[in-house]
């Protein structure tokens, strides 16, 4: 048997996967699921079981080869749309322009002095004056709010 033959009775189209999250959903909801916490697992190792296929570039590779049988930019085959795209990105560390070096530390510093000065704002305990840099005119400064959002992290052992 196919390794891929788990996957048979998943939805074909967007709209059977949309019915299928929805069915799903309400699942989760209504109290028909009587171990959420292992639903949600189990829905975690096949997000990272997908993920580690479609990540791999061996396989990338072997589908990329195997879409190049397709002349066409966009293939539409077993209900979904491939469009084949072709990525360029300059490269600039090789080009001794000096201008351009000087200008990357410039942000590197100036992103440096950012983290530094909210950090300040982290630690402030009450309101603060400060001048202007430029203006000289004074100013309030107050210290850096926090929020909190529930949540949890999934690790499979």
């Amino acid at each position: 048997m196919s390794a891929l033959a788990i996957f048979e009775k998943v939805p074909k189209t967007k709209e059977d996967i949309n019915d299928c999250v929805a069915t799903i959903k309400e699942e989760f909801l209504n109290g028909t699921i009587e171990d959420i916490l292992a639903a949600d697992l189990f829905l975690k190792k096949i997000e990272e079981l997908v993920k580690g296929v479609r990540e791999d570039k061996e396989i990338k590779a072997v589908v990329l080869q195997e879409l190049e049988k397709y002349p066409e930019k966009t293939v539409k085959i077993h209900g979904c749309e491939i469009t084949k795209v072709s990525r360029s990105a300059w490269q600039y560390d090789l080009c001794g322009d000096k201008d351009l070096y000087q200008l990357e530390q410039i942000k590197k510093d100036a992103d440096d002095q950012i983290k530094s000065l909210q950090k300040q704002l982290q630690v402030m305990t009450k309101e603060q004056s400060r001048n202007d840099m430029d203006t000289g005119e004074e100013y309030t400064v107050y210290p850096a709010s926090k929020t909190y959002t529930e949540t949890f992290s999934i690790r499979i052992l």
